[in-house]
C-alpha cells in the first residue's frame, strides 16, 4: 500500500492506492470524507472520475442532487439515470428543491 500526503491546501488530505482502488481521505469542516475511486475509473479519464466522486458524495448526503450532478457534469436526467444504474436511492429535500428551482431560473437544466 502506498500512502502519500496530498497537496497542501485548505483541506488536509491523504490518498493511497490499495487493491486497484484509490482512497481519498479529506477533512476540514467535516470530520472526514472517505472516497474510493477504482483505478479503472481513473484510467477512463476525468469525466468517469468526476461521476464516481459525485455519486459517492451524493450517496453519503454530503452533496445535494444539484451539486452532485454539476460535479458529474451531467444533466438532471442523465444523473437520475446514473443513480438508477448504480442503485443509489434518490433523496430529495427542500434544499434540493430550492437548488432545482434556482437551476431552472438560471437555465442550467
Amino acid at each position: 500500500m502506498q500512502r502519500r500526503r496530498g497537496a497542501e491546501s485548505a483541506f488536509a488530505s491523504l490518498f493511497y492506492v490499495e487493491s486497484q482502488t484509490l482512497f481519498l481521505v479529506m477533512s476540514q469542516f467535516v470530520s472526514s470524507i472517505n472516497l474510493q475511486l477504482s483505478l479503472d475509473s481513473i484510467s477512463q479519464g476525468e469525466q468517469a472520475s468526476r461521476q464516481e466522486i459525485a455519486l459517492q458524495l451524493y450517496d453519503q448526503n454530503i452533496f445535494t442532487f444539484g451539486q452532485a450532478r454539476r460535479l458529474a457534469n451531467l444533466s438532471v436526467w442523465e444523473f437520475q439515470q446514473l443513480l438508477g444504474q448504480q442503485k443509489i436511492p434518490r433523496h430529495y429535500t427542500e434544499i434540493d428543491l430550492a437548488d432545482d428551482i434556482e437551476s431552472i431560473k438560471i437555465g442550467s437544466w
